[in-house]
């Protein structure tokens, strides 16, 4: 289940030294009940895996990823910076290009600039 993936690795996480701290999630996007689903009865698991998403990874101070693979909904839903791919051949080149956006904001700069200018 997406939310306590995202939770028990968002725990490991905040306690690296590291200054930038990004997470990249590969999800069906099919949020399923979570075992602290119990804690927020007024939360649905598509709401609880977004608050995790939108709330506790920023507070700790992680960006998350998702990559979607066969996804059963909009990716960008629950990641903001997420893409889905349709064929399990696409993940070596989407999660190579992902990671260079991440660690290089220039490259992802260039390319949003060059998506822009094809419109």
């Amino acid at each position: 289940n997406d939310t306590d993936a995202i939770l028990c690795a968002l725990s490991r996480l905040a306690k690296r030294p590291e200054a930038r701290k990004k997470l990249i999630v590969l999800t069906d996007i099919q949020p399923v009940t979570s075992f602290i689903q119990k804690d927020f009865p007024d939360l649905t698991p598509h709401a609880l895996l977004k608050s995790v998403i939108e709330h506790a990874a920023p507070s700790m101070g992680i960006e998350v990823i998702g990559i979607g693979i066969m996804p059963r909904g909009p990716v960008e839903t629950f990641y903001p910076n997420g893409v889905a791919i349709n064929n399990i051949k696409d993940l070596g080149p989407v999660l190579i290009r992902k990671l260079q956006e991440v660690l290089d904001p220039a490259f992802a700069n260039q390319r949003l600039a060059a998506l822009r200018h094809r419109m």
